[in-house]
C-alpha cells in the first residue's frame, strides 16, 4: 500500500468517527515519518560498515578472552622497516609492539588489563620463503598473573611488519621450551636480572594486598613504579 493510499484510508476512518483528531494526527505523522527514511537509513548503514572496518584495523581492536582457553586476537601494527632476516622475537621493537597490541586490544581494555612485563621469549620457527617469524613469550599483567602468548611477525607489502598474537591456555604454554627471560621494554634491564625484577614486583604486590586486601586492584602505574624501584635494586 502506497503512502497516498494509507493517508486516504486514515482520512476515511476519521470521517467515520473511528479515529479521534489526536489519533488521526499521530497516525498521519507515523506514516509520513516511516515512508521514505528506509532509503536514508540504508545509505547511512552502507557508509558505517566500511568506516567500522577501517576503524577496527587502525585502532588495533582485538577480540578475545582470558578464561582459561585459547583466545585468538589479531591486532595489526607496523613493527619497523628493518630487513626481515634481522628481526628477532626478543628485539625491543617486537616486544614493544606486542605489549602495545595487547594493551590496545578490546578485551584487555574492557577489563582494565595491561601488559607490564614481556619475558620468556623464544623463537619457534622462521619461514625461509615468506620471512614469517613465529615466537612465544609470557606477558605479566597488571594483576600480577601471567598470560602465555604466541605471536607472529611478517613483512607487509608496504615494507612494514605486521604482528599478530594469540593468548594461549596453560596446557599449551607448559609445552614451550624454557629460555632465559628477557627484560621488559619499560624497565630496560639486562636479561640476567629479569627474574629478580619480576620476583621483586610480585613480593611488593603481595605485601600491598596483605595490607589493603586481596580485592584491591593494583593499577598499572603502581606496578610500573615498583618495577622501576626493583630495577634500581637489581644486582649488577
Amino acid at each position: 500500500m502506497s503512502q497516498a493510499d494509507e493517508l486516504e484510508k486514515l482520512s476515511q476512518l476519521k470521517e467515520k468517527g473511528v479515529l479521534s483528531a489526536e489519533e488521526f494526527a499521530a497516525k498521519k505523522a507515523e506514516i509520513l515519518n516511516t515512508s521514505s527514511p528506509k532509503v536514508k537509513k540504508s545509505r547511512r548503514l552502507f557508509w558505517a560498515i566500511p568506516l567500522l572496518i577501517i576503524g577496527t584495523i587502525s585502532l588495533l581492536n582485538a577480540f578475545g578472552s582470558l578464561a582459561g582457553h585459547t583466545s585468538p586476537v589479531s591486532p595489526v601494527s607496523p613493527v619497523g622497516n628493518s630487513n626481515s632476516s634481522k628481526l628477532q622475537c626478543n628485539s625491543a621493537v617486537a616486544k614493544d609492539t606486542l605489549q602495545k597490541a595487547f594493551d590496545q586490544s578490546q578485551f584487555a581494555r574492557s577489563i582494565n588489563l595491561s601488559a607490564i612485563l614481556v619475558s620468556d621469549v623464544t623463537e619457534q620457527s622462521r619461514d625461509a620463503k615468506s620471512g614469517e617469524l613465529s615466537c612465544r613469550a609470557t606477558i605479566t599483567l597488571n594483576t600480577t598473573k601471567k598470560a602465555p602468548v604466541s605471536y607472529k611477525i611478517q613483512q607487509s607489502p608496504d615494507g612494514h611488519f605486521l604482528l599478530t598474537f594469540e593468548v594461549m591456555d596453560d596446557a599449551k604454554s607448559s609445552s614451550a621450551i624454557p629460555v632465559t627471560p628477557t627484560p621488559t621494554n619499560r624497565i630496560q634491564s639486562i636479561p640476567a636480572h629479569a627474574d629478580f625484577i619480576e620476583s621483586c614486583v610480585e613480593n611488593l604486590t603481595e605485601k600491598f594486598k596483605k595490607e589493603y586486601g586481596d580485592d584491591v586492584l593494583v593499577g598499572s602505574d603502581m606496578l610500573d613504579e615498583w618495577a622501576a624501584e626493583c630495577q634500581k635494586k637489581s644486582p649488577g
